[in-house]
């Protein structure tokens, strides 16, 4: 990984092998970013998607063989315990040019990954919602 910094907004360049989400949070822990925003494109195989099904109250998931253009990934950085939680969405390019998104649980570079944090001053909290199970930001600090 290579990462730049310039004021507020951080770039990271993923290379080939390396995991999207680990990459991050690796990072952002590194760098003591306990909020942001994150946004990226690039390309990735190994993935494995999901979303979350209310009914079941259980991520369904779903993993891709193959590579994939990373057409966007977007999310955030909060804490949950003092750890780094990052929460990436993502939407793929598939061969036939079909996209398929969501909840990215992991991605493996296999070209490149071009990853902007936006820091913001302060702390995200996650908490336990009781009524998903989820970790959902519940505070700002």
């Amino acid at each position: 990984m290579k990462a730049f910094k310039r004021d507020n907004t951080h770039i990271l360049i993923l290379e080939v092998g390396e995991s999207v989400v680990e990459s991050v949070i690796r990072y952002c822990s590194d760098n003591e970013i306990k909020a942001a925003s994150v946004s990226g494109i690039g390309a990735v195989s190994n993935v494995t998607i999901g979303y979350f099904d209310c009914l079941s109250k259980m991520y369904k998931k779903r993993t891709l063989d193959g590579s994939f253009e990373l057409v966007n990934l977007s999310g955030n950085i909060a804490t949950k315990d003092d750890e780094i939680i990052f929460h990436p969405h993502v939407t793929l390019g598939a061969p036939g040019f079909n996209l398929i998104g969501g909840h990215l649980f992991e991605g493996t570079i296999s070209v490149t990954g071009e990853i902007f944090i936006f820091p913001v001053k302060g702390k995200l909290i996650r908490e336990r919602d009781r009524e998903t199970s989820l970790y959902l930001i519940k505070g700002f600090e």
